[in-house]
């Protein structure tokens, strides 16, 4: 998908918690994010997945590493 800034790339919950939790499949998405620090990217998640990926961290790591994380 491209949008007139660049392209945009969609987050699933399981590909953000791999990069915040720093697993190996999150490396992906560590690139993505590097990239658009750098480049006209967008790097994109929607509500639900977003949710998904707060309340695993929430599960794992407590509610108030989750609201660090998420924000």
């Amino acid at each position: 998908m491209t949008t007139g800034y660049g392209p945009v790339y969609v987050l699933d919950a399981c590909s953000l918690l791999a990069y915040l939790l720093g697993e190996p499949k999150g490396e992906r998405v560590r690139q993505l994010h590097e990239r658009a620090n750098n480049e006209p990217i967008e790097l994109r998640i929607n509500c639900i997945n977003l949710t998904e990926a707060y309340y695993v961290i929430c599960r794992k790591l407590g509610s108030e590493r989750a609201d660090d994380t998420i924000k």
